[in-house]
């Protein structure tokens, strides 16, 4: 269980569920001294607190979060939205304001999250840093959305086949989407990423350079082997919020696949294999 420490207590990290949404401090009011009436507590004209509550709940969560956010933030805040899951937290500070791009899953996020983006913005805060890191793995750990649209079939291997043959044989109880990723400008090669997992869309990608006749067949279905067993061994976030998906229960199902030390030895030389590939030394 994570507890984070906000203004007004402890609030629980893992349930993940967004606190009652506040009214925005422009649209309080301060009670008044009892045995005055609605119209007198209010003003004329003002709002009541059923139309406060009303009023909240016609905005849409970015509007109510944004208010709350510039509330809470000393300088001006230039805010915008958006859902690149790459970069669901990016701030640069000018002279006059803070610029802030925010991943929607903040939108309904809880307030002492909201406190602690503000916090990790204005003065790259760690601990604020591990709520929001925190907050962005439960979210993408439980909200799902549908896979994108990718090719299995290459020019030489066809990455639904392998899938089926991994699943009946290793995982009978695993369905994972799978493709190749688009290609990619030409590269330095001075690092490749074969295959990919996002638990977000229960979807594997794999790197279309080894869709090539002399890439072993054994180490394409090691690469959609380790892919896959991300869908069965969940990553696990310490207490800096650091993801971590290599998990030492990850790493000893890894070296069960039947072919495991040469997909290994030939990962090795992979990197001067694919440089000498496309015409680099």
């Amino acid at each position: 269980m994570r507890l984070y420490r906000a203004q007004f207590g402890f609030v629980n990290l893992d349930s993940a569920n967004p606190c009652q949404i506040e009214a925005p401090r422009s649209e309080r009011r301060c009670p008044a001294q009892s045995g005055q009436g609605e119209e007198e507590r209010f003003g004329e004209g003002a709002a009541s607190p059923n139309s406060q509550k009303q009023i909240a709940r016609d905005r849409n969560p970015e509007e109510i979060a944004s208010i709350k956010l510039a509330a809470l933030c000393p300088c001006p805040l230039d805010l915008a939205w958006h859902d690149n899951r790459t970069s669901f937290f990016s701030c640069r500070k000018s002279r006059l304001k803070i610029h802030l791009r925010l991943h929607r899953l903040f939108a309904k996020a809880p307030s002492p999250v909201l406190e602690a983006v503000v916090g990790y913005a204005v003065k790259g805060d760690k601990r604020s840093g591990t709520v929001v890191r925190q907050m962005a793995h439960l979210y993408f750990s439980k909200e799902k959305a549908k896979p994108d649209p990718l090719e299995e079939k290459g020019e030489v291997y066809d990455l639904g086949e392998i899938r089926d043959r991994i699943k009946e044989r290793y995982f009978p109880t695993v369905d994972v989407s799978i493709g190749w990723s688009a290609r990619s400008r030409a590269k330095a090669f001075r690092c490749i990423t074969f295959g990919s997992y996002d638990r977000h869309r229960n979807q594997v990608r794999i790197n279309p350079l080894l869709d090539n006749a002399d890439v072993p067949l054994f180490f394409l279905e090691f690469i959609v082997y380790h892919e896959m067993l991300h869908a069965v061994c969940p990553a696990s976030i310490d207490a800096r919020g650091a993801v971590r998906c290599h998990t030492p229960e990850f790493r000893r199902m890894e070296k069960q696949f039947a072919e495991y030390g040469q997909a290994k030895e030939w990962e090795k030389k992979s990197l001067q294999f694919f440089r000498r590939a496309h015409g680099r030394s």
